[in-house]
């Protein structure tokens, strides 16, 4: 959990409230709500000097979706952020540095890299990376929802979203699921890079008897010369950038898959 690489209790709320859907477009108010104060207030704390009590500190926790322990630091983030004494801060500090211990290695990033065990189940089926994706759009939060858009079972799903909580790929509220980390990355690692691609293009197989109008799936083997071959690469690999550009500014409101091969026989 990214709880433990911070010693600031509002950088870690910005930080999590900042990788929810939509950068986290009214989450505060939402946040005000669940603690029953005006969302003024909520302003004044995390963008001014205000402090939370102990009590709204347990309740900003659950609605981040912290386990026991990330909420334990938590509360002692907060006590820091309050205490003035240099020795009573020294005290924390020790408490947070104790925390931390055993948990520092499952620390997600912004590009996370999950561990042994956890990659083999993630890339063991193409579910888990469509699941984990849809959670970025709020009409997906559920169990239900995933699970009829998906056609698969609820048990089923509800198993990925708990895989996917305890990696730290996702977060939970009330029942409703978001990702916290946006992508895994599995560079120098051929034999995870070769499952997730076999995963989806078996995926664009089952799809083609029922393919919808709009899809798009091109077959084309060629013979071409040989001077002509690094000239289809690079301008295969221009119009990827161009459409990873376009990727990552779009917002998230639609999954699709798109695969693309160019090899020679």
């Amino acid at each position: 959990m990214r709880i433990y690489q911070f010693t600031d209790f509002r950088a870690f709320v910005r930080e999590e409230i900042a990788l929810l859907p939509k950068k986290g477009r009214g989450a505060y108010k939402q946040l005000a709500k669940h603690l029953e104060v005006n969302p003024s207030f909520i302003n004044q704390v995390f963008l001014g000097p205000k402090n939370l009590s102990q009590e709204q500190a347990y309740l900003v926790a659950e609605f981040l979706g912290l386990s026991p322990h990330e909420t334990k630091y938590f509360s002692i983030l907060l006590e820091l952020a309050r205490s003035e004494n240099v020795r009573f801060r020294n005290y924390l500090l020790d408490q947070l540095a104790n925390l931390r211990k055993g948990h520092t290695s499952t620390i997600p990033t912004q590009e996370h890299r999950l561990d042994e065990v956890s990659k083999m189940i993630f890339y063991s089926a193409w579910y888990y990376s469509a699941i984990h994706l849809m959670t970025t759009i709020p009409s997906f939060e559920t169990v239900t929802a995933l699970s009829e858009a998906l056609k698969l079972p609820p048990s089923l799903v509800k198993g990925v979203l708990n895989f996917l909580v305890t990696s730290g790929l996702c977060g939970s509220k009330n029942g409703r699921y978001f990702a916290r980390i946006m992508s895994t990355n599995v560079e120098g690692e051929p034999h995870y890079s070769i499952a997730h691609n076999i995963n989806w293009r078996n995926k664009a197989v089952e799809r083609l008897p029922s393919r919808r109008k709009d899809d798009l799936f091109h077959t084309n083997v060629i013979s071409i010369g040989t001077q002509d071959i690094q000239t289809l690469r690079t301008l295969l690999k221009e119009k990827m950038s161009q459409f990873q550009t376009v990727v990552k500014k779009s917002p998230a409101q639609q999954i699709f898959c798109f695969n693309l091969d160019f090899f020679e026989l």
